[in-house]
């Protein structure tokens, strides 16, 4: 028996999800003071820095955004970007008077706060940090919609897909004879397929998936493919797609969209004469009819069972948040020592049985 071939197709686990998403906010009148505030902050910080003899450009800058702290990246693309501490996303800030054509922040969600706090929660939470100088519109810029499914997807190659768009390029990544991954189309319009353990293997959000896979029915031990449509902005607005909010509530209409666009189909039934009529494969009909709304939009809870299991702070963690308050305190010519620390640590381990 073939390796992707299943005894009863509705058996196969797949999890919908939204793997992607990146927008920008439109700023109002207040914005001009707000960067202000940070473009001071960040010298500030340099100048610290200098004063003990580090240097600023690889030194970790730390500053607080309306109470949250971020760390700082440096600048890109004309923006000062940052990462919030717990990693859940990236923020990008520029200058009012440099490049009107584009907004003046960028957002993008990363795992961390797609995965553990998940979207419902991460968007109001980023607009409350920014909320003195948005106005709410959130146009998208890209939004990758994917499926994970439990199943060896390897035995999909070039000649398994139809479709009627242009352009469409197939191409197959292989590692040691392996598909690695596939690729159908290009931008703005790309379907991947593609081995995820492989592509979390040894990487800092491994623990944070295999959490994640084993909290919505799968087994780490079995294979773990994922499907994921790539789409831009371009592409988006083809089917009036502006907003964050304009994905969210098209997103189960826009991917059954994308799955019938490039579909997988059985190789048995296809015909040389007219390869589109061939039939379409149980397991694409499968991603499609699985893909469904409320299993991507988190409610926050699976954070709070990472804390519980003690797996958001490891020794590492602590590690990280130590180097840095000793940076600060050297910064500051803090009169801190191991005696100093000791009692800091009696004084907590007092409060904690209390």
């Amino acid at each position: 028996m073939n390796n992707y071939k299943i005894e009863n197709i509705t058996e196969l686990k797949t999890i919908a999800g939204i793997d992607t998403l990146y927008y920008f906010c439109e700023t109002n009148k207040n914005y001009p003071k707000f960067f202000y505030t940070i473009q001071e902050a960040l010298q500030e910080q340099k100048e610290l820095l200098e004063i003990r003899g580090a240097d600023a450009s690889i030194a970790e800058i730390t500053i607080s955004i309306n109470n949250t702290l971020f760390n700082y990246l440096g600048k890109a693309e004309g923006y000062h970007w940052f990462i919030e501490m717990n990693a859940l996303f990236k923020i990008g800030f520029k200058d009012h008077e440099s490049n009107a054509n584009l907004h003046n922040i960028r957002v993008q969600l990363l795992s961390n706060g797609i995965y553990a706090v998940g979207i419902k929660e991460l968007i109001p939470y980023i607009d409350s940090i920014l909320e003195n100088v948005v106005t709410g519109y959130k146009p998208i810029t890209r939004a990758d919609l994917n499926t994970f499914v439990q199943l060896d997807l390897s035995f999909i190659d070039e000649s398994m897909f139809a479709t009627r768009k242009r352009d469409m390029d197939i191409r197959k990544k292989l590692h040691s004879n392996i598909m690695q991954t596939i690729y159908v189309g290009k931008k703005p319009f790309l379907l991947r397929i593609y081995n995820k353990k492989e592509e979390l293997a040894n990487t800092h959000k491994e623990k944070l998936m295999r959490f994640y896979f084993q909290e919505h029915g799968f087994s780490y031990d079995k294979p773990i493919f994922n499907v994921e449509f790539e789409l831009h902005r371009q592409f988006l607005r083809t089917y009036n797609i502006d907003t964050v909010d304009d994905l969210l509530e098209n997103a189960v209409k826009l991917f059954h969209e994308c799955i019938d666009a490039i579909r997988l189909v059985d190789h048995s039934t296809v015909r040389k004469t007219n390869r589109y009529r061939a039939l379409t494969h149980p397991i694409w009909q499968k991603i499609r009819e699985s893909y469904t709304l409320t299993q991507f939009i988190q409610n926050g809870t699976l954070l709070e069972k990472l804390k519980r299991k003690q797996y958001a702070y490891e020794i590492e963690d602590f590690k990280k948040e130590f180097k840095s308050l000793a940076k600060r305190a050297i910064m500051y010519s803090l009169p801190v020592n191991t005696d100093l620390m000791e009692a800091y640590y009696d004084e907590v381990k007092r409060e904690i049985r209390r």
